[in-house]
């Protein structure tokens, strides 16, 4: 029991250590050679702008909000999900047919609704940048009839609960 509570304080900690880490390796060396005397005019073309040195305490508040962000990705299994498909589709160079047959297959192996209709639509849109609107078709039918079967199941379950209240009120009064 206390390891679960301590285990996403210590992955925080952990990752907010390297964050500061990281953070604090970037800064300049007292002992590195001075800056040119002269105007400067600022980061060259197509060099990200520097963090002001005066700031940094805002950067760690920065970096602990990442390092928030980060937590609640690792330890929500719907947005971890939803990151891993994504990466699945753009991060990784693979052709379209690749990314879509793994993609099927893992959609197999998955029981979550919420993550099915993720896959379905990345399908749908996968096959219709192909050409293949049969396929995207199958996919989007495919998910209206899931959800018709999630939704009639949480209909029957709504009124199962009626029923047993209504039971319940009925064997009171006798």
């Amino acid at each position: 029991m206390k390891t679960r509570i301590a285990m996403p304080v210590i992955v925080t900690a952990v990752v907010a250590a390297t964050l500061l880490a990281t953070w604090a390796i970037a800064q300049p060396r007292p002992d590195a050679a001075p800056e040119r005397e002269g105007p400067r005019e600022g980061p060259r073309p197509g060099q990200p702008t520097p963090p002001r040195p005066h700031e940094p305490m805002g950067q760690i508040r920065m970096m602990l909000g990442m390092v928030e962000h980060l937590k609640h990705v690792c330890f929500d299994p719907t947005t971890a999900g939803m990151i891993a498909l994504g990466a699945l589709k753009d991060d990784l160079p693979r052709k379209d047919d690749v990314i879509a047959r793994d993609l099927e297959e893992t959609l197999e192996k998955t029981k979550t609704l919420g993550l099915r209709n993720a896959l379905h639509l990345t399908l749908k849109d996968l096959y219709k940048k192909q050409g293949e609107t049969e396929k995207a078709v199958k996919h989007l039918q495919a998910m209206i009839v899931e959800n018709d079967a999630a939704i009639q199941q949480h209909m029957k379950d709504r009124d199962d609960d009626d029923d047993d209240d209504k039971g319940k009120k009925k064997g009171d009064k006798d």
